[in-house]
């Protein structure tokens, strides 16, 4: 099973400044409180393993292109 250390050392490869999620919450976000959501970010990863499926905010992804002139 996933463990809580594999979940931590996953979000601090992480890319600084970059926001994993639609909702725009910003990876330093989730390293300054992962203390107090990392377990439930866990939780939630064994029942959708568990279950076969992810809540449809967690599959959703969105790519977003940047135009810079020359």
């Amino acid at each position: 099973p996933l463990t809580l250390l594999e979940l931590t050392q996953a979000l601090q490869a992480m890319q600084l400044g970059k926001a994993p999620g639609l909702d725009g919450t910003i990876l330093e976000f989730y390293l300054t409180f992962w203390d107090l959501i990392g377990v439930e970010n866990l939780r939630m990863l064994h029942a959708s393993l568990a279950d076969g499926c992810f809540p449809s905010g967690v599959t959703t992804g969105l790519i977003a292109l940047h135009c810079t002139s020359s």
